[in-house]
């Protein structure tokens, strides 16, 4: 073997390491990359029905049959991942959603957007908990938070892709159901791009099992712990699924004003989310994860207070911006906490609780949102963020010393 050969793979394998400089931008990417296909996906819906010429129903059965093969493909990625290293498995679980993505551009029937909606959904659950599970390995080994900054470059992609979606029919002067195939060929395109790239740049560290096991939880049992966080991610579901399905309609109701007008309180909630994340992990840093959860439950709280009991038009986007400000470092919280205490088999757990939520919280806020009204209905997840802030606890014993008390794995200290 030549030297210049054997300098090339070394340094190829210095970037992979989770403690390399790039580590994160590389992590940060997957998300961007995952949030961008996501986006695209939510933002296409409406297209695809007149596309497909089907129903709100067919569309609804697009949704759940994607929703649970979610939920398939992040029970098996969590094991996966722990078994084989989790740069693999979200590369692996990648191609599948960008495969999804690039034949639902193509489809022309309904059965051909069930199978691609099955790919996608696998692909979008096992690519969501192994990514966590590889950005909280990262986080461990360079001994500094990074998990809010990876949340908000999801937010990016997501609002990157979603905003592709919206603008190209408008600039093309062209109906979104025509031009809809070409944009997803585009995302799909630059994805696969970006995958390749990922190939040589994205950190491996080793799979859970084959590290050391870890000291087990000192203030509770693991078991009692996993239900815990799953019961946190639960709230959050409900916390932040409420104001992304209801904010707009809340908006223009309330607010009444027109429903595009309207649509600018999810754009204040995502807005403000997605800028808190960026600075999440300063917060968290300083007071750590568990009064971080707290405060950000808190202001969530006030948030919903607002939205509960405003009217004008001004106050109610500043109660939904209040609302994602609040619930900004949350989930990247819940998601290092359970991967800290199992890796990506109690990830999964979490995740799927979350996933199962989803489901579930849309008909329920509608249901009394159709009965009792738009302030009743908002009272459901402000009642929620007193819990969040109560099982906030749960997040001290599951996370990991590096982060939260400023120590290195192995014991050195962190750096300054």
């Amino acid at each position: 073997m030549t030297p210049g050969i054997e300098s090339s793979r070394g340094s190829a394998a210095d970037r992979r390491r989770p403690t390399a400089r790039l580590a994160p931008a590389a992590v940060g990417a997957v998300f961007t990359m995952f949030g961008l296909l996501g986006g695209a996906l939510s933002g296409v819906l409406p297209s695809l029905r007149e596309r497909l010429h089907t129903s709100a129903s067919g569309l609804s059965m697009l949704l759940l049959v994607g929703a649970f093969c979610a939920i398939a493909g992040i029970q098996v990625s969590g094991r996966l991942a722990d078994r084989y290293g989790a740069r693999r498995v979200t590369l692996g679980f990648l191609v599948p959603l960008i495969v999804g993505v690039a034949a639902l551009g193509m489809a022309r029937s309904l059965g051909t957007a069930l199978a691609c909606v099955v790919l996608t959904g696998l692909g979008k659950g096992g690519s969501d908990t192994s990514m966590n599970a590889l950005g909280v390995q990262v986080e461990r080994a360079r001994a500094a938070p990074i998990m809010s900054r990876l949340h908000a470059m999801y937010s990016v992609g997501v609002l990157s892709g979603s905003g592709l979606v919206a603008v190209v029919p408008t600039v093309s002067g062209r109906s979104g159901a025509r031009v809809a195939p070409v944009v997803l060929l585009a995302i799909a395109a630059l994805s696969v791009a970006g995958w390749l790239a990922l190939l040589r740049a994205l950190p491996d560290p080793p799979p859970r099992d084959h590290e050391p096991a870890a000291p087990r939880p000192r203030r509770a049992g693991a078991g009692t712990l996993v239900w815990e966080l799953a019961a946190l991610n639960v709230a959050l579901m409900l916390i932040a699924g409420t104001a992304a399905d209801w904010s707009s309609v809340q908006v223009t109701d309330v607010g009444r004003v027109d429903a595009g007008t309207g649509a600018f309180g999810l754009t204040a909630f995502s807005a403000a989310m997605m800028a808190v994340r960026f600075g999440g992990d300063g917060a968290i840093r300083r007071i750590g994860r568990v009064r971080a959860v707290r405060a950000g439950a808190v202001v969530a709280l006030a948030g919903y207070l607002v939205v509960v009991t405003a009217s004008p038009f001004a106050l109610l986007l500043v109660g939904w911006a209040v609302v994602g400000a609040g619930v900004a470092v949350i989930a990247p919280s819940v998601y290092a906490a359970a991967a800290y205490l199992g890796g990506g088999r109690t990830l999964a757990v979490v995740t799927s609780a979350g996933s199962l939520t989803s489901l579930a919280a849309p008909p329920l806020i509608g249901a009394v949102y159709h009965w009792q009204g738009p302030r009743a209905a908002m009272l459901i997840p402000l009642v929620l963020c007193l819990v969040t802030a109560r099982l906030a606890g749960a997040l001290r014993p599951a996370v990991a010393a590096p982060v939260d008390q400023g120590v290195r794995v192995g014991g050195d200290p962190a750096p300054g």
